[in-house]
């Protein structure tokens, strides 16, 4: 049933219809919030009407199931970009956009729905349910209203003085809704404060461990170069054949008295692997092929163990000495053999 159904092209118009919306809840059993609700909702979708350059409102009651609806309908004689207004039903992220227009109508109504008719009219409808009260209503609910209305052709002064209020408190229910909502938000940024200066304190000390270990890392490191300058010093100014060898058996260092011992270049000896050292040595020794693999497969099973034999190289005599690097972290393991010639 129709409550109002008029052209607008006035302000008058709309405080008009605004009225009848809130007398009609206020007689059919709405809250007190939910007659403010549809009221200033009626009066916003009017406004928006007005600035579109006018239209058609219509406002009624119609039932169901048990339930009683109360629809607010706008209808725009020229056709609208439905996306463009559909998009005014999401613009309520702020407490000014939500207070007027659509915005204010998608935040205070249960449902608005926005489409465009084949006649080229863009039609807003908004409505909001009373849960359980059609049946209760139904009998009387017409008679009463014509009666109810045959009196309200123009708005009074109380009534336009009692819509003026009932936005205003409106307006001031959602502004401590928003207070409370950017309270909780203050409340939710303490938080997150809070955590971040924790995970600032856990970083402050994590870099204070690294800058430790860094200084560690570079007294050692300058520790460990003073060490292989050392090394290199030795092999390269003692008298006897140095050659070096890592735990797979691979040549890793050779100076120069075993290089001129063999009468070898360094490229040729160093990455070499066992195969290759076992082939260079085995040439100069006094045992058999036989003799000779089974003392190096001894050396392979046996990692941490010393070993010596006797080479010929040419006219000299040459003692060959292997002993174990230790200091590999499992026990009675190596990190390689050095080998005196």
């Amino acid at each position: 049933m129709d409550i109002y159904r008029s052209a607008i092209d006035s302000i008058e118009q709309i405080i008009e219809a605004r009225n009848r919306v809130q007398l009609s809840c206020e007689e059919l059993g709405f809250d007190v919030t939910e007659r403010l609700q549809a009221a200033t909702s009626m009066f916003e979708l009017g406004k928006w009407l007005l600035e579109q350059g006018g239209g058609m409102m219509i406002a009624s009651f119609r039932t169901e199931g048990d339930d009683l609806l109360i629809e607010m309908e706008a209808l725009v004689p020229k056709k609208l970009e439905a996306e463009k207004i559909r998009s005014l039903l999401d613009r309520t992220g702020s407490a000014t956009s939500s207070l007027k227009g659509i915005p204010a109508v998608h935040r205070l109504m249960d449902r608005v729905d926005v489409d465009v008719l084949v006649s080229g009219e863009t039609r807003i409808v908004a409505s909001k349910s009373r849960t359980g009260t059609s049946k209760k209503l139904a009998k009387n609910l017409v008679g009463f209203l014509q009666e109810k209305f045959r009196s309200l052709s123009k708005p009074s002064v109380y009534e336009d003085l009692r819509a003026q209020n009932a936005i205003i408190a409106q307006s001031l229910t959602m502004v401590e809704e928003k207070a409370q909502e950017l309270a909780r938000k203050n409340a939710e940024l303490h938080e997150v404060r809070q955590e971040l200066e924790a995970s600032n304190r856990d970083l402050h000390d994590k870099t204070a461990e690294l800058q430790e270990a860094l200084l560690n890392l570079g007294d050692r490191t300058a520790e460990l170069t003073a060490q292989n300058r050392r090394f290199s010093s030795v092999l390269k100014h003692i008298s006897e054949g140095i050659l070096v060898s890592d735990s797979v058996g691979m040549v890793v260092e050779a100076n120069d008295a075993f290089l001129a011992l063999f009468g070898l270049e360094r490229e040729s000896i160093l990455h070499k692997g066992s195969a290759d050292l076992c082939r260079i040595l085995g040439q100069y020794s006094s045992l058999d092929s036989a003799g000779w693999k089974s003392a190096w497969s001894r050396l392979s099973r046996e990692p941490d163990a010393g070993w010596s034999t006797d080479l010929t190289i040419g006219d000299k005599f040459v003692t060959c000495r292997s002993l174990p690097i230790a200091g590999g972290e499992a026990a009675g393991s190596s990190l390689g053999r050095v080998w005196f010639f």
